[in-house]
């Protein structure tokens, strides 16, 4: 283990989008790291909510096609 809790890792990202964050993350006071790792907290439970969305939506349509 390293001397941090966190993992480092190196992204390729377009240099329009790291400028974008960039002044974003100065907006918001927050660190480069610190708005990366939100966006991708946030896209991580947006996903697993679609899929856990997806997943009720197939069981209440067995039950409707049951009960018709």
């Amino acid at each position: 283990m390293g001397y941090t809790f966190y993992m480092k890792t190196a992204i390729s990202i377009p240099d329009s989008l790291f400028e974008v964050a960039d002044r974003m993350a100065k907006r918001l006071g927050l660190s480069r790291s610190k708005l990366y790792q939100r966006a991708l907290e946030r896209f991580i439970r947006d996903l697993t909510q679609e899929t856990v969305t997806e997943d009720l939506n197939r069981v209440y349509n067995r039950i409707f096609d049951w009960i018709r």
